[in-house]
């Protein structure tokens, strides 16, 4: 009787191992075509627009990088914005910024560079009174080698600085 129990035993605990085994298997068979599911579904999903998170993240990261370059810009330029022309007839600086004017600039020609200096005096009204910020900005430019006159033609307008070169 004894033999009876333990071969019972035995062949109950390899059912239960076969048992537990064929349910683990088709428990991890479902999860196979789920998964594979979602994979062709994510294919399925690129092949109809491939760069839309290319692009997204492109285009967010070009927009970080150029807004930090245009504020680190303006910081060192005192918010003054630099704009350089070059045609066969002239050679033209353009700065644009608040409170400019033609007395407010100096320059310096010496062996092919111009050197730019503005100090800027910029009154505003607070609660407290009337507060003054003086701007002081400098820069440096190559002028091209076939400027003829090598005394430029300076413009001003409301805010803003023309200084060109006439060339050949």
């Amino acid at each position: 009787m004894k033999k009876t129990y333990l071969t019972h035993f035995v062949a109950f605990c390899f059912g239960a191992i076969v048992a537990y085994t064929l349910i683990d298997m088709a428990d991890n068979r479902d999860r196979d075509r789920q998964l594979e599911k979602r994979r062709l579904r994510a294919i399925q999903r690129k092949d109809r627009d491939p760069n839309r998170n290319k692009d997204l993240l492109a285009k967010s990261i070009d927009g970080i990088f150029h807004n930090a370059v245009q504020g680190m810009q303006k910081s060192l330029t005192g918010g003054v914005e630099i704009e350089e022309f070059e045609t066969d007839k002239y050679y033209r600086i353009v700065l644009i910024g608040d409170g400019l004017t033609e007395e407010s600039l100096s320059f310096n020609i010496n062996k092919g560079m111009l050197l730019l200096k503005l100090n800027v005096v910029k009154q505003e009204k607070t609660s407290f009174g009337v507060s003054e910020k003086v701007l002081k900005f400098a820069r440096s430019f190559y002028i091209p080698k076939n400027v003829t006159n090598p005394v430029p033609k300076v413009k001003s307008t409301e805010n803003k600085i023309e200084i060109e070169f006439s060339k050949e």
